[in-house]
């Protein structure tokens, strides 16, 4: 009996590639979205920011954020598709179809997919970290100490909480949630990481984010 060969699987809605690359399920979840968006399109023609946060955030943006912890794309071309749909959806409001992506972002009360999902990223691992994720790792998370720390002081006499990078040579190791959260995680203050509550974390980090300029809603 011989075994087919497969290239990709899909396992509970996300696309896994033999190559550990996030391209096809991008394409996937695009295609999806797209395919939504075209019959909203056809189905409301007078659009405004109100109608369109409402009907965008329901039907469209979730099948673009499912399971983003999972497959969160680092390559810049596999973040355009996604990114290309909100760019383009953002356009249905005629009155604001001419201003730029940002513009059209601020208008709407919106940030990028890219932004939302690092958010996604922090709030994923502070579940993980306090027990509201069961997640059994094959490794275990390393946490830096003070004496491995590398950078100005307030780095430091950061929390302790704080995560160790694990080096690697493969970008789908490089870019796994762990590495992927510990630059800004490390950053946040003792005050967050330690929250009593996910909501309070959520209202925390928000504020620690308006402060970086990369506030998501």
């Amino acid at each position: 009996m011989t075994l087919e060969e497969i290239k990709t699987e899909k396992d509970l809605g996300v696309y896994f590639s033999s190559d550990l690359k996030w391209r096809i399920h991008c394409q996937h979840t695009a295609a999806k979205a797209n395919s939504i968006l075209g019959q909203l399109r056809q189905a409301f023609h007078a659009w405004n920011p109100q109608s369109f946060n409402s009907l965008y955030t329901a039907f469209v943006r979730p099948h673009l954020e499912y399971a983003t912890s999972v497959w969160n794309p680092h390559r810049r071309a596999d973040v355009r598709i996604i990114e290309n749909i909100q760019r383009r959806a953002t356009k249905l409001v005629g009155r604001i179809r001419d201003r730029s992506y940002q513009d059209r972002l601020a208008i709407l009360n919106l940030t990028t997919l890219e932004s939302r999902r690092s958010r996604g990223d922090l709030i994923s691992h502070y579940k993980i970290t306090n027990g509201l994720l069961d997640v059994n790792w094959l490794a275990s998370t390393k946490l830096m100490s003070s004496i491995a720390c590398h950078g100005p002081a307030n780095a430091i006499r950061g929390h302790k909480k704080r995560l160790f990078v694990q080096l690697s040579n493969y970008p789908a190791r490089t870019n796994f949630l762990n590495n992927r959260v510990a630059s800004t995680w490390n950053n946040l203050a003792s005050s967050t990481v330690n929250a009593p509550t996910l909501n309070s974390f959520k209202a925390r980090l928000d504020i620690h984010l308006a402060r970086t300029n990369t506030t998501t809603t």
